[in-house]
């Protein structure tokens, strides 16, 4: 906050009588309380009158202050007495509005009801927090050191990358780590998150945009978005589409797929009026969307051992599991199988555990008492993972990573061996009963 003293200054020689200057001299600005020198500033000196001369002195805060004038060595011999009079302090009219937005909006300063300073305050409430990462993986953003350091407390909430990498990706929250400052969230980012993305954090509700604009245009299941919109493609799958106004207004539609070269948006069910160049839409950041599932449970050897990050395997919560993943080499005696919301998390708090010689041990994060009720059996290359509709009913829906291990046991020494790992989702059910 800058203010600005106006100031008089007076010039006499040894018999009173008034002078100018020839040089202009050196101003020094002190705190008078403290009578500690704060700045030297370079004023220009307007010359009213012989020996009376005025000046502005900006500083940036405002205290109670003292100036000094030296006069120029040339002009030292002549000069015998300096006045300085008439300071007086203003706010510079420049810095007001900047003022009024850097304050900072609190209940305790803002609160007058409908007043303009409480509604700007309420309108950020949806904000939980907004910051720069400090870097991300496959399923997880790394938040800033001062995020909080409670577990859990972010869970269920939207994250959106809102600048830098990944930018126009959102993402709900599955688990964070208050000591790592990780968030794992619900799918794989297409683009992973690094230490220029700004994230914004807000309530399940909050009616974030990931972007809008007008349409160019559309087809029987697509729309091709304006411009401006990302040019990575893949990065609005999932999120919801909807047509505001105009042609098509009304319709809602999911993204399954976006190419960011073409601006083209495909949709997961065709549209009952077609989107035109007339046709404006919002981009609405939607994590927990409900799609057609993928029943496909058996998975290539390359699918799996080529491409770990990329491996995959869907199946529906409520279901009777029995999921064939085939073409795997597994020693050892024990062959164990777990989902977790992310692979530091203990085998004691995994979503689901299950191991060959004992069956299912763990459903999220808490020991079992049927453990006939899941199982692992290995045949020839094939492992298949069996689980009863009553145990997939509990599991909650999302992405989670997955592992298969093996553990082999003699009388000197025992090996475990993790050789494949990859994505599990469980897809939300719409029936929920389960017999």
């Amino acid at each position: 906050m800058a203010y600005t003293y106006r100031v008089g200054i007076f010039v006499n020689d040894a018999n009173g009588r008034s002078l100018n200057f020839t040089q202009p001299p050196t101003i020094t600005v002190w705190d008078f309380d403290n009578e500690t020198q704060i700045m030297t500033p370079a004023p220009t000196l307007v010359n009213l009158s012989t020996g009376f001369y005025k000046a502005k002195i900006t500083i940036d805060t405002r205290t109670t202050v003292a100036f000094k004038v030296v006069p120029h060595v040339d002009d030292q011999a002549a000069v015998e007495d300096i006045k300085v009079m008439q300071v007086k302090a203003e706010q510079t009219v420049e810095d007001i509005p900047a003022d009024v937005w850097d304050r900072a909006l609190t209940g305790a300063t803002h609160n007058i009801a409908t007043s303009a300073g409480r509604r700007l305050r309420e309108l950020g409430t949806t904000v939980i927090t907004t910051n720069t990462a400090q870097g991300g993986g496959a399923n997880y953003i790394t938040l800033d050191a001062g995020a909080s350091a409670t577990d859990e407390i972010y869970d269920e909430n939207l994250i959106t990358i809102i600048a830098g990498t990944g930018i126009g990706q959102s993402r709900l929250i599955t688990d964070y780590d208050g000591t790592t400052k990780r968030a794992y969230v619900n799918r794989i980012w297409e683009i992973n998150p690094d230490a220029t993305s700004e994230y914004q954090i807000v309530g399940f509700a909050a009616p974030t945009l990931t972007h809008h604009g007008l349409a160019q245009g559309g087809t029987a299941n697509t729309i091709t978005l304006d411009t401006s919109a990302s040019a990575t493609s893949s990065v609005y799958n999932g999120q919801l589409i909807f047509i505001s106004t105009s042609t098509g207004a009304g319709q809602v539609r999911i993204i399954t797929a976006y190419n960011g070269t073409t601006k083209v948006a495909t949709v997961g069910e065709n549209w009952c009026v077609n989107p035109d160049n007339t046709s404006v839409y919002k981009i609405i950041p939607f994590a927990d969307i409900w799609t057609s599932p993928s029943r496909t449970l058996t998975q290539a050897a390359t699918s799996i051992t080529a491409a770990v990050s990329g491996s995959s395997i869907t199946d529906i919560r409520g279901n009777s599991w029995s999921i064939s993943v085939t073409d795997l080499t597994l020693s050892g005696t024990i062959h164990q199988f777990a989902i977790k919301r992310h692979a530091s998390q203990p085998d004691a708090d995994a979503i689901l555990f299950i191991d060959t010689a004992t069956g299912l041990i763990t459903v999220n994060g808490a020991a079992v008492v049927d453990a006939a009720q899941a199982g692992l059996d290995y045949t020839g290359t094939t492992l298949t993972i069996t689980v009863d509709a009553e145990i997939t009913a509990q599991l909650p829906a999302g992405s989670y990573v997955y592992g298969i291990q093996t553990v082999s046991q003699d009388s000197a020494s025992t090996t475990v061996s993790e050789l494949y790992s990859g994505v599990f989702t469980i897809t939300a059910d719409v029936v929920r009963a389960t017999s």
